[in-house]
């Protein structure tokens, strides 16, 4: 150890426990240990380089490191500029090409969707900036979304650098605890956001990174207040997850009003109106949680989890431990920073002292980001949904080194090298790990297997994604693992065709044994709908089609079912709103298509139910639904000779429809 020096055998002994945690996790091939057993995807080589830097490692242990050799001179704005810029070229060089983790996928496929896309309320400037980089790059395809989303997340990292750098300076004193800060920022598992990742976390970071920086250095001169609360807004407008730090923003508004009028420079003031605040935010979420099914599914349940993840609750094994694989993610250096904080507080402890405006800052965005992180439910897994949860541990970070201040500067020193080492070796394997393609797929599938039933939309984008390289096997061994841990969907299956058969009792009975199963999965609850549809027991109909629109707002085919039975009903201007809604997500979606023109035709607006018709004709020339409407409006126009043409069409090209027998039966007459 060293010196041999007795005190410092707890920070050693933390080096040593991590790196043994690093190697633990990766010779294991423990699936619950993600935030640490990135090594075990990763090829042979990257074996060795890592047992190079545990070597590494050791060996700094056992030497004294002169700290003023490793201290960074960033104090000015030039040289964390020339940081942070060749930082992102680097990002730049290095960026991923799969995006398994977070909703990766599913946005460039929203956003090459062409005009039409679906606007997160949650993110609403984020998406604007990516929409508006894809309108100068000369469309709205797929390609261009990529790019967007790319292009943004390397600027985004190098805002971020700068700001972390500016953020040490303020937060610790020039020598080893700044650069200790500045290594727990930067060496972090959040570089790969920086790295091409197809996401809106990025510019989260860099919009809420500005804004704490610009608190501090407020906090320090008084001066600019303006650019914080704008800098607070921004980050809202780009993700609203920083609405939680709203208590702290209060906080430094009512301060500079105390400034302003001494009658109030009162901190028993800010504590009451901060208390009000959080009591009446306390009670506006508990009436949301209990009335609003939307709210209601965005946080965990307190003690016992959700059907398809019973274990899975506030206060669970399960929730704790991804938690701490987080924070491992995050900062891979965490258990050597406890060690000293500990070793700290039993070796010079001091007396209380009230809190600094600084660490009451801290203090307040870090009540709001903890909140959010035990609270909000992780609904693809924390270890895929890392991203959303990423900067909820820089404010309780930064809170901590405050904690560190007084620590002697020698001891830091002496643990610097070995703990640079630890962070650069277990993020390098973490980038590696998701750069990598076949890396990032092997751990994506142990995600999988990890989270088990909690996390079924992650197995059905994998299976595609499998499908879309052509590995054909691939995705055919892991619909065969989907079969065992997803048995109802077998059940599901049966319950369609039991509905197609018009066995509507025995499909209600199997719909109800599903929904008791689950009571949150919108698939079960369109079930409901559909076979209280087709018993015409609307109340109840209407009842389970919106709670699964609720859960599924913008699945179009769901929207389309619940269109055709407000139709059904006679309700026909909110089944034309429904079907509008329907076919802006979906907008090539010829049932879609039909169902509007049915819906115009029963209003009696007989030239749009025309339109409909040529609009299906153009995508399709053979259209049986373009048939079909054109019939029906031929006969409302005693044009039985026109209708015959086009029931003769629609025999010829409708054999496939599920409605073709009953067509033929329907409209057969035209042909006597």
């Amino acid at each position: 150890m060293p010196n041999h020096n007795p005190k410092t055998l707890p920070l050693a002994t933390a080096v040593i426990s991590t790196l043994a945690l690093l190697w633990i996790a990766a010779l294991t091939h423990s699936d619950s240990m993600w935030g640490a057993n990135h090594l075990r995807f990763l090829p042979t080589g990257y074996w060795y380089l890592f047992g190079l830097g545990s070597l590494l490692v050791a060996l700094s242990l056992f030497r004294p490191t002169v700290f003023s050799l490793f201290s960074l001179d960033i104090e000015s704005w030039k040289s964390r500029a020339v940081i942070a810029i060749s930082a992102g070229l680097l990002f730049y060089l290095i960026r991923i090409d799969t995006f398994l983790l977070g909703d990766g996928y599913a946005w460039l496929s929203i956003m090459g969707r062409g005009a039409n896309f679906i606007h997160k309320w949650t993110e609403p400037g984020s998406i604007l900036i990516i929409r508006a980089i894809q309108s100068a790059l000369g469309g709205y395809t797929q390609a261009n979304a990529l790019l967007a989303f790319q292009t943004v997340s390397v600027i985004s990292g190098i805002i971020v650098w700068y700001n972390l750098l500016s953020i040490a300076i303020i937060s610790a004193s020039k020598g080893p605890l700044r650069t200790l800060l500045a290594v727990t920022l930067l060496a972090s598992g959040t570089t790969l956001l920086f790295t091409g990742y197809v996401e809106f976390y990025p510019i989260l970071w860099a919009a809420a990174t500005t804004f704490i920086y610009q608190a501090l250095r407020y906090l320090k001169d008084r001066k600019r207040l303006w650019l914080v609360l704008l800098a607070f807004l921004l980050s809202a407008l780009m993700h609203l997850q920083a609405l939680y730090f709203i208590l702290a923003v209060t906080y430094l508004i009512l301060e500079k009003v105390s400034f302003r009028f001494p009658a109030l420079r009162s901190r028993n003031l800010v504590i009451c109106v901060s208390g009000v605040i959080l009591l009446l935010g306390v009670a506006v979420f508990y009436w949301l949680y209990d009335n609003l099914l939307e709210f209601e599914v965005i946080f965990l349940p307190f003690f016992q989890g959700r059907s398809a993840s019973p274990d899975y609750a506030v206060f669970s094994v399960s929730h704790l431990r991804d938690i701490v694989n987080l924070i491992f993610l995050i900062f891979p250096g965490a258990l050597i920073l406890i060690a000293l904080r500990i070793w700290h507080t039993t070796s010079n402890a001091k007396p209380a002292t009230p809190l600094s405006p600084t660490a009451l800052f801290l203090v307040l965005c870090s009540l709001g980001s903890v909140s959010f992180l035990i609270m909000i439910d992780p609904v693809i897994g924390m270890a895929r949904d890392w991203d959303l949860f990423s900067l909820t541990v820089l404010p309780p970070l930064l809170l901590f080194f405050l904690w560190l201040r007084q620590i002697d500067e020698k001891r830091l020193g002496q643990i610097l090298i070995p703990y640079t080492l630890i962070c650069i070796i277990a993020t390098g394997a973490f980038l590696a790990a998701n750069i990598t393609t076949e890396s990032a797929q092997n751990r994506f599938h142990s995600i999988l297997r990890y989270y088990g039933a909690k996390e079924r939309s992650g197995w059905v984008l994998f299976a595609n994604y499998l499908k879309e390289r052509g590995d054909s096997q691939g995705q055919l061994d892991l619909l065969a693992e989907m079969a065992k841990k997803f048995p109802e969907d077998k059940s599901l299956e049966q319950f369609y065709a039991l509905l197609s058969r018009h066995k509507y009792q025995p499909a209600l009975k199997l719909a109800r044994e599903m929904y008791r199963k689950d009571s949150y999965r919108g698939d079960f609850l369109q079930a409901l709908g559909n076979v209280f549809r087709r018993l015409k027991v609307f109340d109840s109909s209407d009842y389970y089609f919106n709670r699964a629109i609720t859960l599924r707002p913008h699945n179009s085919m769901l929207l389309n079912e619940y269109g055709q039975s407000l139709i059904t009903q006679g309700r026909l201007n909110e089944a034309l709103q429904v079907l509008i809604t329907a076919h802006y997500y979906s907008p090539t979606n010829s049932a879609i298509m039909e169902g509007i023109g049915l819906a115009h035709y029963k209003m009696n607006q007989y030239d749009s139910t025309s339109l409909i018709a040529d609009s299906l004709f153009i995508m399709d020339q053979n259209s049986p639904g373009g048939h079909l409407l054109r019939l029906i409006v031929a006969l409302q126009n005693n044009s039985k000779e026109e209708a015959n043409r086009h029931f003769k069409e629609y025999k010829k090209h409708g054999r496939k429809r599920s409605d073709y027998r009953n067509i033929l039966e329907y409209y057969g007459y035209l042909e006597e």
